[in-house]
């Protein structure tokens, strides 16, 4: 898979986790009749199908289900393999980690990721592309549809502050107050919530027109005191406000005395194999997924490199590692400072 979209892709989580089904057949074999195949998204009310979605998942976006309880998920040339059960109407899809929720409503499957729907429909009721009585880029006059305008973003705030892959905490690294968010390089995702907790939906943002999930900006974002801040993904933002303190300063304190710690792939425990604490977390390898077990406000999924790949982070700020939290390396190495 493109490194680009694997990287949008582990933004929504869709890449890992357990996908929670409910249904109204509660039969295994209604669903292993055939492919399901995404036809739509809608992220904060915003429409995105056809082509553009095509081009936003680099590709088809396949769930497969077979009569043994295995179940496997498709984009483009990326394979993700697990089971599921039935129970009560609930399916659940396990393949690590997180849980999201769906409904079957008229034969379409909506699964619910973070800040994002998607719908799958089955493969064998996709028209072919012969059955299509106009193409989709043109309008029943036969001119092309408008393009959208791009929205013009605000650029004079009391306090602005830039901000890039990590957890920023309210009050130590910027102050309360509601923000306009606008990429400024990049593509990823921004969430907000208190540590430990679900994170609120995300506002997905991207500098890059054709990303059709994407926006430039997103407004009214509000922040109270030790709220979390999490960019996840390859994404820089300014943050500005008007009704935030324009002095403030950050209060947030350097750890003193430590010792940088590189890993290379496998499992580790912080407070086991390292101290726990606050850590950036540098790349010091090739390309691979690097995250800690489950997604919660304050946790960590990014795709690290040295390499310059477009997608991937060469570090992500501020990562709380408590005791006993599970920190899984793939194919790299790290950086622990």
């Amino acid at each position: 898979m493109n490194n680009k979209y694997r990287i949008i892709l582990i933004s929504l989580s869709i890449l890992t986790g357990t996908l929670s089904l409910l249904i109204g057949c509660g039969k295994k074999d209604a669903l292993a009749e055939t492919d399901w195949v995404a036809i739509k998204a809608v992220v904060q009310d915003r429409v995105v199908e056809g082509e553009e979605l095509s081009i936003a998942l680099g590709g088809n976006a396949t769930l497969t289900f077979d009569d043994k309880l295995a179940v496997s998920i498709h984009i483009r040339d990326f394979v993700a393999k697990g089971s599921y059960t039935i129970e009560e109407g609930i399916i659940t899809i396990t393949t690590s980690g997180d849980t999201f929720s769906a409904t079957l409503e008229e034969d379409v499957l909506t699964l619910e990721l973070g800040g994002m729907k998607l719908d799958f429909v089955k493969s064998d009721s996709i028209p072919s592309e012969g059955d299509s009585s106009e193409d989709d880029d043109t309008a029943s006059n036969g001119e092309s549809p408008p393009k959208e305008e791009k929205v013009a973003v605000k650029t004079d705030f009391k306090y602005e502050i830039s901000l890039s892959t990590g957890t920023y905490i309210c009050g130590i690294d910027f102050p309360e107050g509601t923000y306009t968010i606008e990429a400024q390089e990049g593509t990823g995702s921004v969430q907000s919530g208190e540590l430990g907790q679900d994170p609120l939906p995300a506002v997905l943002l991207s500098t890059e027109e054709f990303e059709g999930l994407f926006t430039l900006s997103s407004t009214d974002m509000s922040f109270s005191k030790d709220q979390r801040m999490m960019i996840i993904g390859h994404l820089t933002v300014r943050c500005g406000s008007d009704d935030a303190d324009e002095n403030f300063v950050s209060t947030r304190a350097l750890p003193k005395d430590r010792t940088d710690k590189t890993l290379g792939p496998g499992e580790y425990f912080a407070g086991i194999d390292f101290p726990e604490g606050e850590y950036t977390i540098k790349a010091a390898g090739h390309i691979g997924h690097v995250y800690t077990e489950g997604f919660y406000v304050g946790c960590l999924n990014e795709v690290f490199s040295t390499d310059g790949e477009e997608a991937a982070v060469k570090e992500a700020k501020n990562v709380l590692l408590s005791n006993g939290i599970k920190l899984i390396v793939e194919d790299t190495s790290i950086i622990l400072h």
